[in-house]
């Protein structure tokens, strides 16, 4: 079998199944199999009982019949590469050399190898000691298979030819283009999908990424896209970016229902119906209805930066925090340690500057003077905020969940300045209300 794929019939089918699309070796003739699972009633997973077809003779059934799944083989739980390895089928012709080339190819992508792994004249020569070594075996059991005269070194020559690395590279594209579609068109069977577009920017790049979620079907994310800005800025680039990004989910038949983003004002004008150009106004009935959700784990990094830069008793402490990370870098070798750097896009991650000054306290105050009772308070606080952060990350957590968590995560907050006599609990805490619940831009009011 090679050049596996997969396919749907939207012409010829109201209710579309997915089909394994695939060629057997030395047939130019393409050839089906429908992909779909089939729960029995006793819950046991089955592939579709139907049987192979040839692709043209197929396409020419379903004009006159309706395709209806059965149970058939039982399945067990499988990982996202099975996704490609449901192409070997059981009843398949024996192993030939392009199922070793493609074993070798999943190997060298696993494992991160040199393209140039397998195909070098030295795992060549290895492969054929594996064969001639399974050979003498074979003939030191079978002892009729002296008498045939097999010459191993020959008959292992015959047997294997190297791969090139341009037939790895090939092959390697080609299954990763069939894990990438397949994995989409499970998404594609759910009557909707959540994506979560994030920015990312580097010295190089500066793209929108397009990842598919839905944490109700109990599904991973998935990266589906990249969208590169091309540095734009203004709310008219997010828009283009993202129908961009949009139309390449659509063309998959990926339903859209709901849309994470960080929060930005540009991207956030997209969706809104104050700007005329926005996907409101466009009036595109699969776009215009689309739940917006701003991401709440950018809205909790900004309460806390925001706050921060305003309250002048904790700008102080975080300007005091960031200095002291910056000189722990500059001595890591007499500390013995390596601090943490401050991210400018993900201040929450102080929490972790605050616990290594602590940790090392001694060994920097000769540096520096350490506030240690104020380091303390503020690590405290940002607890609260990095556990926040960490339950809104999980790909199970839920929207309708997300109010409950950041009432007691303020409430929290409160109680460590009315309980503990924090300074700063309560001034994160009124900021993380008016980012996140008490904002028009929270998601949840």
């Amino acid at each position: 079998m090679k050049e596996v794929g997969f396919t749907t019939y939207p012409d010829l089918e109201t209710k579309q199944h997915v089909y394994m699309r695939y060629k057997h070796e030395g047939s130019p003739k393409w050839y089906v199999k429908c992909n779909e699972l089939v729960t029995r009633s006793d819950g046991v997973v089955c592939r579709c009982s139907i049987q192979e077809q040839r692709e043209d003779h197929y396409k020419n059934w379903l004009k006159t019949h309706v395709h209806t799944c059965q149970a058939g083989e039982a399945l067990s739980q499988q990982t996202l590469l099975d996704y490609y390895n449901k192409g070997k089928q059981s009843n398949d012709p024996m192993l030939d050399l392009s199922n070793v080339y493609d074993e070798m190819t999943i190997f060298t992508g696993k494992f991160n190898l040199a393209l140039d792994t397998f195909a070098s004249p030295e795992f060549t020569h290895v492969a054929k000691i594996f064969i001639m070594f399974t050979i003498y075996q074979m003939m030191n059991k079978y002892k009729q298979l002296q008498s045939a005269n097999i010459n191993p070194e020959k008959l292992a020559d015959k047997l294997y030819k190297p791969i090139t690395r341009d037939e790895i590279r090939n092959r390697m594209i080609a299954i990763a283009n069939s894990i990438h579609l397949a994995k989409v068109l499970e998404f594609a069977k759910k009557a909707y999908t959540c994506v979560a577009i994030d920015e990312g920017k580097t010295h190089d790049y500066h793209n929108l990424d397009f990842v598919l979620t839905n944490p109700l079907e109990q599904m991973k994310p998935y990266p589906v896209e990249a969208i590169d800005m091309k540095d734009g800025q203004t709310s008219q680039d997010y828009k283009s970016a993202i129908t961009a990004g949009f139309n390449r989910i659509d063309i998959r038949k990926v339903k859209i229902g709901s849309v994470v983003v960080d929060g930005g004002p540009a991207q956030l004008k997209c969706f809104k119906d104050t700007w005329n150009d926005s996907f409101y106004h466009d009036r595109d009935p699969k776009y215009y209805k689309i739940l917006l959700i701003p991401c709440l784990c950018h809205r909790i990094h900004n309460s806390y930066q925001y706050i921060a830069g305003k309250n002048n008793q904790l700008q102080s402490l975080v300007k005091d925090v960031h200095r002291i990370a910056e000189l722990c870098r500059i001595h890591a070798d007499d500390i013995g340690a390596q601090c943490p750097q401050h991210v400018s896009t993900r201040w929450i991650y102080d929490y972790n500057i605050c616990v290594f000054i602590l940790k090392y306290e001694n060994k920097i105050k000769q540096y520096i003077n350490v506030d240690h009772d104020k380091i303390v308070q503020l690590k405290d606080c940002l607890a609260v905020l990095k556990k926040l952060i960490l339950v809104f990350e999980s790909d199970k957590a839920l929207l309708a969940n997300c109010y409950i968590w950041l009432r007691k995560a303020i409430s929290t907050l409160n109680l460590l300045t009315s309980n503990l006599h924090n300074a700063f609990g309560s001034i994160l805490a009124s900021s993380l209300d008016s980012y996140t619940l008490d904002s028009d831009f929270g998601g949840l009011s």
